[in-house]
């Protein structure tokens, strides 16, 4: 983080400017810190693969409970636990680059609303890339596209707003800025009131798609299921 702001602040002091792609360097620093803090909150992965792997998701079948809802559950308690790591990393942040605060109640609780949707969509995209190992016995390699696609379509290097129109209506058609970049701008503001609320329908869109995939994926993968060894 330190050296990603290091940077932009260096691009910004040779280009002689106060404003870049319409944001300033505080506002680029504010983009950074929360983005950052926003995905430190959504779910990188699940175990699924591993469990098809060494033949356990025998154990998970014959409970008298869906696999997913329990998997969810399971999630939000390790969401919980990071929400409140991660109010700590927000305070450290707040007083060592004196980030700006929304002074709006309805910015927080639209900020509030997308954060969860986060972690819905993350988790349900998580989970069925994890479900392939049904098909590649391992997941590592849709982790890894998941991660550079992830990092770069969600502004890890640049801000999405900073994208060149064409790239930005194609993230549009995208699930990963719905992931963090989303709730920032909210956080900073960027969007105004209709377009927050938008911009979390488009959230709520995708995890509406991604749990149809998510049935379909899981339908199909227990018809290929095999658990010997487990």
């Amino acid at each position: 983080l330190i050296m990603n702001l290091v940077l932009w602040k260096l691009l910004f002091s040779s280009m002689n400017t106060a404003q870049f792609a319409g944001m300033t360097l505080s506002e680029v620093i504010l983009f950074f810190c929360i983005r950052r803090l926003v995905l430190y909150l959504r779910v990188g992965s699940t175990d699924t693969s591993n469990k098809i792997r060494k033949g356990q998701l025998d154990y998970e079948l014959v409970r008298p409970i869906d696999y997913h809802i329990r998997m969810i559950w399971g999630s939000m308690g390790w969401f919980s636990l990071k929400f409140v790591i991660a109010l700590i990393y927000f305070f450290i942040l707040l007083i060592f680059f004196g980030l700006a605060t929304p002074d709006s109640l309805l910015v927080w609780l639209l900020f509030s609303i997308s954060l969860t949707f986060t972690f819905l969509v993350s988790f349900y995209l998580a989970e069925i890339l994890s479900e392939c190992g049904f098909w590649l016995g391992k997941d590592n390699s849709m982790q890894w596209i998941l991660s550079g696609l992830l990092g770069f379509l969600d502004g890890s290097m640049i801000p999405v707003n900073m994208f060149p129109a064409w790239l930005q209506m194609i993230n549009n058609f995208l699930p990963f800025k719905y992931i963090a970049s989303t709730p920032t701008l909210i956080y900073m503001n960027k969007y105004g009131l209709m377009w927050g609320l938008r911009q979390i329908g488009y959230q709520v869109i995708w995890v509406i798609l991604f749990i149809i995939l998510l049935k379909f994926v899981w339908k199909k993968g227990l018809k290929r299921y095999d658990s010997q060894g487990g």
